[in-house]
């Protein structure tokens, strides 16, 4: 029996996921900054995380503003993988938790400076927060600890072109047609139709 067919539009799909990869890892790694599209999205969840952790407290709010932009891209791509078996869906949220990594370490680079601009307009941004004196005194941490998110960033988005690769190996591996051994075991009448 014949396998099926590549279909090209999943091949596509899956290099269209490498390409958004590499713009991400672009935008954060290169240029220092957000890619476009994601701008809001990555606000929203950043202050969704403040409003659901205030109750625990200033510093553990502080944190889970970037702490969620990377943890709710991660949690729905391991959903992805692990329950729907989506390789497509789990490659675009990796790169796009590899992409929020990204953004954090920026934001936590930024700390001694206070360069960044705000939401608020005008403050001190989070990690300035965190890593001064009213919290962890760490301000000389901020390089590493920033070097550390953004390896953690890239890491995922290698992660996310490593499965997209795979799924379009998959992909054609399950369309080649049968080894020479299952053909062998066909019927003589049957080869030829």
């Amino acid at each position: 029996m014949d396998r099926p067919a590549v279909p090209e539009y999943r091949t596509w799909q899956h290099l269209a996921a490498i390409g958004f990869a590499g713009v991400c890892a672009w935008f954060v790694f290169h240029v220092g900054q957000r890619p476009p599209g994601l701008t809001y999205m990555d606000i929203a969840v950043h202050e969704v995380g403040h409003l659901i952790f205030r109750p625990f407290g200033e510093l553990v709010m502080l944190v889970m503003g970037s702490g969620t932009q990377i943890l709710f891209p991660l949690a729905l791509a391991a959903f992805a993988l692990a329950f729907r078996k989506d390789l497509l869906a789990g490659a675009v949220l990796l790169a796009w938790a590899g992409e929020a990594c990204g953004d954090a370490a920026i934001y936590i680079a930024d700390a001694p400076h206070g360069n960044l601009p705000l939401l608020g307009g005008s403050g001190e941004g989070d990690w300035t927060r965190i890593l001064g004196p009213e919290h962890l005194s760490k301000m000389h941490l901020a390089d590493e600890y920033a070097r550390n998110v953004r390896v953690v960033g890239g890491l995922l988005m290698l992660a996310s072109v490593g499965l997209s690769i795979y799924a379009i190996w998959a992909l054609h591996r399950a369309a080649e047609p049968a080894s020479a051994s299952s053909r062998a075991a066909i019927a003589p009448e049957q080869m030829w139709r």
